[in-house]
């Protein structure tokens, strides 16, 4: 309740909000046209329980909050208006009536996405979202890498997708059918990947886990420049699959953490029909701590192997694991770090690399630093890399093995300038210096530049 003091006090004019006994009696939500009330019901209950009026504000703004998390609200509104009290009852009954605009039936949009594995590429997307009133989405999408390396012109599209997404609880089913294209330059080849996927992503104990089932067929075309090596795994391949992920985020930031842990672990056991069969495990760890309120320190490692099912199991190269680049083991180029031929690199079996970080604010901003300028988005970085990659022998015994994983490591260290784009991409641009690497390794020495979303 709010309280103002009349206008004939020219003295003093100041707002009293009292903090009164009250009771929510009713609540209302106008503007569901398609959407059904029982998918937004559970998101204004909180409400009943508030006893103060200060307690229903706050609730009144979760809520619309929550009812915005949906995807089917273009915008809410919130009014909070005082009711007839019964007679006998002191306490103050108020109701809160929410005003939503739903999303238009069809919904377009034309945006650049980021990640470590590719360059950026354009997507053009067309959403329906809200088709049956309980948040389903149905979305077709096109894309196109901008890669410079491509034969096809950058406005021809080379990836489609659509998908169907229906929410349930705080959970998510997914059932998507697509076509990818990648030009995987550092070993020569093509592929063209056609599939299915059906999958659900749910939060457990506090942490996210997304369980799905791809079947996909992919096709692998040599270049002029394949070895042999790499042009006799050409052709076609079916690989049908189950998938789990669980990552456990604890970080202040996921593009530039300044505290804070970051876990993530991908399990893959491909067998469950098709050809290509085998287990496949992979873990990303960092952890960032900032000392004196200016100064960030981050360790960070990924890892991962794979193990082949059956003694004449054909391996395929898509299927390995690469290193080199410059948000993994800088100082060397995208994927060209070990075993080659012919200047195709043929990944291997497992893999590590391990990251140390250091980040302070520019020179000239030290003192300014953190008042939420858009300097702030910028660090000096110097950092120290190692990694190795290795084929595993299962007839072997582990401590040869990791004894191989200990061999030939390499090292680089540099410093660079780190920024941070609206808080979706990281863009790094480093001065290099190559430690150790081995005669295979096409090793960048000197001004590195790269853009993702996750680093080492």
């Amino acid at each position: 309740m709010l309280h103002e003091e009349d206008e004939d006090d020219k003295h003093t004019s100041e707002i009293v909000l009292e903090n009164k006994a009250i009771a929510v009696k009713k609540v209302h939500i106008s503007g569901l046209n398609r959407t059904k009330a029982d998918f937004v019901i559970n998101e204004i209950k909180p409400l009943f329980n508030s006893t103060t009026f200060l307690e229903a504000y706050t609730k009144a703004i979760l809520c619309k909050e929550r009812l915005l998390a949906k995807g089917v609200f273009k915008q809410v509104g919130v009014i909070i208006d005082t009711i007839d009290p019964q007679k006998g009852d002191d306490t103050e009954n108020i109701q809160v009536v929410f005003k939503a605009k739903e999303k238009n039936v069809v919904v377009g949009e034309v945006k650049t996405e980021m990640s470590n594995s590719e360059k950026p590429r354009w997507v053009m997307r067309i959403l329906s979202p809200n088709i049956w009133g309980r948040g389903e989405t149905l979305s077709a999408s096109v894309s196109h890498t901008l890669s410079s390396h491509t034969q096809k012109h950058i406005y021809e599209p080379t990836d489609f997708q659509f998908a169907l997404n229906k929410p349930y609880g705080k959970g998510n089913i997914q059932a998507t059918m697509f076509k990818e294209m990648q030009h995987c330059l550092w070993s020569s080849y093509n592929e063209t990947t056609r599939g299915i996927a059906v999958g659900t992503t749910f939060p457990l104990l506090g942490n996210n886990h997304e369980i799905s089932w791809n079947c996909n067929w992919r096709e692998l075309m040599a270049s002029r420049s394949s070895a042999f090596a790499v042009r006799q795994q050409m052709g076609h391949s079916l690989k049908s699959s189950i998938n789990h992920t669980l990552v456990v985020d604890r970080s202040d930031d996921y593009i530039l953490p300044s505290s804070g842990f970051y876990f993530k672990m991908h399990e893959e056991l491909a067998g469950l029909g098709g050809d290509v069969r085998f287990v496949k495990e992979f873990i990303e760890c960092h952890l960032a701590t900032t000392l004196f309120k200016r100064i960030t320190v981050s360790l960070g490692i990924n890892c991962g192997l794979k193990l082949p099912l059956g003694k004449d199991t054909k391996q395929h190269i898509n299927d390995n694991f690469f290193i080199g680049g410059p948000l993994t083991l800088r100082g060397f180029e995208v994927n060209s770090v070990g075993k080659q031929e012919a200047g195709s690199y043929l990944g291997s079996t497992a893999f590590w690399v391990l990251g140390g970080h250091v980040y302070t604010p520019l020179p000239f901003y030290w003192s300014r630093f953190g008042h939420g300028s858009w300097l702030d988005n910028f660090r000096i970085h110097g950092f120290l890399n190692a990694g190795n990659l290795i084929d595993l022998d299962v007839k072997k015994t582990a401590k040869s093995n990791v004894t191989n994983a200990l061999t030939d490591i390499r090292f680089t260290c540099g410093l660079g300038l780190v920024y941070r784009f609206m808080r979706s991409a990281r863009l790094e641009l480093n001065f290099c210096f190559p430690i150790r690497a081995a005669k295979t390794d096409k090793v960048c020495d000197g001004i590195q530049f790269g853009i993702g979303v996750s680093s080492i």
